[in-house]
């Protein structure tokens, strides 16, 4: 492919702007002492935690089969899994031209004020959040973890399935087990907003933490405590929401969640790249299960994009 120089000279504005943009932050020692100032806690990641406790991980999956909006099948799979052996898998599968699932997405769409497509992309989201809870509950019904490690910032389950998230919190507040969600890419500008600074928490927090280093915020979030912290020598640090009520062992949660990552690596405790990998629904594995399952003239009919049948 050969680009136009019209597109190239665009490409190297969007360079120039952005590197103008970097060389507007503050100083690290500035940008501390601001975080400092807006309630922030600065510490050293807890070393030598218990490692030999019954950690859940808990993670889900959605991929999708078929042609353009409605014509499509969507299979969900949400797994948890403990250190100590066991597993617990829900799974499910949504299409639009099922009579129940149209009326959701009609109700979301009048409700919304947005088109249909976008509703059935609001159903996935609430369908996925909501799955992983579920996935959490169940594991939690045959095992009792010390841990539970959920994919992703907690407020989405809060958002998402308030009555799930209810019954979640609640189970572990009453057994005493500390419940984190872990954010790979952290995309709220939170922090900069409580620093008067443009932009988001990303680029503020880009490089900022020594290694091993932790900063945080209690009650940032309704209910919650989220500390960003930098577990690798990846100089974009990530972070757990953690429960305020438990917000006496975070430093324990997150010296867990370190020394189950990899110095070289993102910044994931493998525990959950594991449950991740576990989980997915991948291209191959979705085609399998239509391949398999569905008969010739359904899948023709209702699901084949013409795309499929491109010469090239």
């Amino acid at each position: 492919m050969v680009f136009d120089n019209e597109l190239i000279r665009k490409i190297k504005k969007v360079n120039e702007d952005l590197s103008t943009a970097q060389k507007n932050t503050p100083s690290r020692l500035e940008l501390k002492e601001k975080l400092a100032e807006a309630g922030g806690i600065f510490s050293k990641i807890k070393e030598n935690v218990n490692l030999d406790i019954n950690l859940m991980g808990v993670d889900g999956s959605f991929n999708s089969y078929g042609a353009n909006y409605p014509h499509q099948i969507f299979v969900f799979r949400a797994l948890a899994k403990t250190t100590k052996g066991y597993e617990h898998v829900v799974s499910d599968v949504l299409y639009p031209m099922d009579s129940e699932v149209r009326a959701q997405i009609t109700k979301i769409s009048s409700e919304k004020n947005i088109s249909q497509n976008d509703a059935m992309a609001k159903l996935i989201k609430v369908k996925l959040a909501s799955m992983e809870v579920q996935a959490a509950l169940g594991g939690l019904e045959k095992t009792k973890p010390d841990v539970i490690f959920m994919d992703g910032s907690l407020i989405r389950y809060k958002i998402e399935d308030a009555d799930g998230w209810g019954e979640l919190q609640a189970k572990c507040l009453s057994n005493d087990i500390k419940l984190g969600g872990v954010i790979e890419e952290i995309g709220t500008n939170t922090l900069s907003r409580k620093i008067d600074l443009e932009g988001y928490d990303r680029e503020t927090l880009f490089n900022l933490f020594e290694l091993y280093e932790q900063l945080t915020f209690h009650q940032i979030k309704e209910g919650l405590s989220t500390v960003f912290y930098r577990p690798s020598k990846d100089p974009h640090p990530v972070a757990m929401d953690c429960l305020t009520n438990q917000k006496e062992g975070i430093d324990e949660l997150i010296g867990l969640a370190s020394s189950l990552t990899p110095k070289r690596g993102r910044g994931i405790p493998v525990w959950l790249d594991i449950v991740d990998n576990e989980v997915r629904v991948t291209n191959k594995a979705i085609n399998a299960l239509i391949e398999n399952h569905l008969d010739e003239k359904v899948k023709r009919v209702f699901l084949s994009p013409k795309r499929d049948k491109r010469i090239i």
